[in-house]
């Protein structure tokens, strides 16, 4: 009875220039498992506008799947807003009560993941147990256009919003847990969006971005693409972004890169 889950609704101004961002890319890695698996970091949830999107009409892609092991999200869906492009809705505190498998039409549960008398983390100064889950919407099948500079900075700002954690401060020093944000029936280019988010995690003072690509190919050569970024600003990722070819970001990222 001493314990909290808060939903909280955080805005930045909405004129946000990536090429103005001049702090230097924060440590990034790819890493397997989910992103609930992640402990001790802010974990996304790839939103729908409307916080659950098809929760409760059987949904079952990330943001539907992580309120389903996480029933206390759905809280939310009864008063949260559609958010604007320049917010994000933090959810601190909730617990996850199950293990599943699959994804899409193979989501299925698989194991309780609590036993009584165990806890996951530790309860902080505010009475939240569990961890701090950041909910941002992606742009929906933005098609070609997604690679032009108003688009990029649309989802730049939304990542970077996203990324500032709550106001109090419970993610403070965390790193960020992430992974193919808007890639799925939203149609966006998983290689955009990692290093969009990268650049919006680093802008905002993440100590790491920690990405779980679960199983998608197209995020393959991701972790040399970090490698060859090393010690670039998040301007001059940003200037990378720019016209990209969807599908083919990465290899010409590489190209670029050794010239």
């Amino acid at each position: 009875l001493d314990e909290r889950v808060s939903f909280k609704r955080r805005c930045k101004n909405a004129f946000f220039d990536g090429a103005q961002l001049e702090e230097p890319l924060c440590a990034a890695s790819v890493r397997e498992g989910c992103i609930e698996d992640s402990e001790g970091n802010l974990q996304a949830d790839f939103a729908n506008e409307y916080l659950g999107g098809g929760a409760l009409q059987g949904g079952n892609v990330q943001e539907e799947i992580r309120f389903a092991v996480c029933p206390e999200c759905y809280v939310g869906m009864l008063f949260c807003e559609c958010m604007l492009e320049n917010e994000a809705i933090f959810i601190v505190g909730t617990q996850q009560y199950s293990r599943y498998s699959g994804y899409g039409d193979e989501f299925r549960f698989a194991t309780p993941r609590m036993v009584e008398g165990e806890r996951p983390g530790r309860l902080d100064r505010h009475g939240h147990w569990g961890p701090t889950i950041t909910a941002f919407d992606a742009l929906q099948h933005p098609g070609t256009g997604q690679f032009s500079a108003s688009l990029i900075n649309r989802e730049l700002l939304k990542a970077y919003v996203a990324c500032l954690g709550d106001f109090e401060d419970n993610s403070k020093g965390m790193g960020f847990a992430t992974g193919n944000w808007g890639c799925g029936v939203f149609g966006g280019d998983p290689q955009l969006k990692s290093l969009i988010q990268w650049i919006a995690a680093s802008a905002a003072k993440r100590s790491e971005m920690l990405y779980f690509p679960f199983g998608d190919a197209r995020v393959d050569q991701l972790e040399e693409v970090i490698e060859a970024l090393k010690g670039k600003t998040c301007a001059q990722v940003y200037e990378l972004l720019m016209g990209r070819t969807p599908g083919a970001a990465f290899q010409e990222i590489l190209a670029k890169s050794k010239i």
